[in-house]
């Protein structure tokens, strides 16, 4: 079997790069699915992934080899052999690319073969746009995968940047565009919570998609981020010293409360000056870049700077090494329906790492982390309770290695690939259309809010063909 992936990168298996959260997305999904076909002699799982710019790589794509754990590499960096397995093929395009396929009818050369059975769009809206026009003009299956809510994520970036109104409201309709492609197609979801699945099937509702013929399917499944364990060794606890160190890594996105973070660290490091934070990555450029500034500026005027090391973005290799320097990690929100509906992949990396995590409460993933013990909770928009909670790492850094080892323990099993993919493993080794999808032209085009929607998503495409999979 030959599935197509399209989503982000660099993946997880390019260790030398950056690899952000739509990268460990679509590094997740492509090797939950390579696993689900090891058993099938030939089967490839083709990825083509979203980056800012086409970069040279070998003839054919980087190629891994799935089946047995870890992934391998079979060309482009080095070569093994297993006897079972399916090679996860990587092949980045950008943008345009993206685009030129979920606005037209044509599909420009992208070293795919003709023999594909099944397609799977994930990290952001447009790969998920682009999967399911892909998919509609193949005539082939489509799993949806909504790595979060594309609208609240869009909402959180309005509340930092009030005076980009119209900006704002563009990049709103621009989503929900893409969003319509993907979800009046999909032929299975995914969703990266429990709360974001039961938003998922509101959106199905409005589009037309909870129908006569898709009564009694239960098509929308949650999948959590997840790890794939035997890519993740253990991780050295730092030698003794007189320092104490706390570690950010990421972006410093939208969602996150600058203010409460730099007062809270602030306040933090004057009580405990052995205390040291370790920022690795920082702005979003060009989506993002306020945030990351303020937080300069208020380390500098709160004169804490000396205690608190900027590194930027890091290749994942050398993330995973930067592990082993400290003793916690850090995260923060506000309140936000994104936090509500999405998640932290840092925290399942860190807690991975045989890290616990400071953070704050709000997603699915932090309530589930602090009742075990591993997240390290403070109150929301509340500094004095960070500075709190940072100075209680400090006191207590001795007991930070034993709850860090019973959080990676529990993490990697809990967030294992495998385990939470399962929904997708069993579609991909046997991908059918929706029940809606597979019923005959005209009964689709009866659905009276299918056949609306449809016509808006025509209206916006007006020289673009509206083809069907039947």
């Amino acid at each position: 079997m030959n599935i197509v992936v399209f989503g982000a990168g660099p993946l997880s298996g390019e260790a030398n790069f950056p690899v952000t959260a739509p990268g460990s997305r679509t590094w997740q999904l492509a090797a939950t699915a390579a696993g689900a076909l090891a058993g099938i002699p030939g089967s490839k799982v083709f990825v083509v992934g979203l980056e800012g710019a086409s970069r040279e790589v070998p003839p054919g794509g980087i190629v891994w080899r799935a089946g047995g754990n870890p992934l391998h590499v079979v060309s482009g960096v080095r070569s093994v052999s297993i006897e079972q397995g399916t090679d996860i093929i990587y092949l980045p395009h950008t943008i345009d690319v993206f685009k030129s396929i979920s606005d037209n009818d044509e599909i420009p050369p992208l070293e795919l073969p003709e023999n594909l059975d099944a397609v799977l769009g994930c990290a952001s809206v447009q790969p998920c746009a682009t999967a399911a026009r892909f998919a509609l003009l193949r005539k082939l299956p489509v799993w949806i995968d909504f790595f979060g809510d594309p609208f609240s994520e869009i909402q959180t970036r309005a509340e930092i940047h009030p005076a980009e109104g119209e900006a704002n409201d563009g990049a709103m309709e621009h989503a929900w565009q893409l969003f319509l492609q993907a979800i009046l197609r999909g032929d299975r979801f995914s969703a990266l919570s429990s709360a974001q699945r039961l938003a998922v099937i509101g959106q199905l509702g409005v589009t037309g998609r909870l129908n006569r013929f898709t009564s009694g399917c239960d098509f929308v499944h949650e999948i959590p981020y997840a790890v794939i364990p035997d890519e993740l060794p253990e991780t050295p606890w730092p030698d003794h010293s007189q320092q104490v160190t706390v570690m950010w890594g990421g972006s410093f996105n939208t969602w996150m409360d600058v203010d409460s973070l730099v007062a809270g660290v602030a306040k933090a490091i004057h009580q405990r000056p052995q205390l040291r934070i370790l920022v690795v990555g920082g702005r979003i450029e060009g989506y993002n870049d306020a945030s990351y500034a303020r937080f300069i500026d208020g380390i500098q005027r709160e004169g804490v700077d000396r205690a608190v090391h900027l590194m930027d973005w890091q290749s994942l290799e050398r993330v995973r090494s930067l592990y082993s320097q400290c003793h916690a990690g850090l995260s923060i929100d506000r309140f936000t329906y994104e936090a509500e509906l999405g998640s932290r992949t840092r925290i399942v990396n860190f807690l991975a790492a045989g890290r616990p995590v400071i953070s704050t409460v709000v997603t699915q993933l932090t309530r589930e982390l602090s009742e075990k013990g591993f997240v390290l909770p403070f109150r929301i928009g509340d500094p004095d309770d960070l500075s709190r909670a940072l100075t209680d790492v400090v006191d207590r850094v001795r007991e930070m290695k034993d709850l860090g080892s019973r959080a990676r323990e529990y993490v990697l099993s809990r967030f294992d690939a495998t385990t939470v993919g399962k929904p997708l493993i069993d579609w991909v080794r046997s991908p059918q259309p929706a029940a809606d999808m597979a019923a005959p032209p005209a009964d689709q085009a009866a659905n009276p809010l299918l056949a609306y929607w449809t016509q808006v998503e025509a209206f916006r495409h007006p020289n673009r063909g509206i083809a069907r999979k039947s």
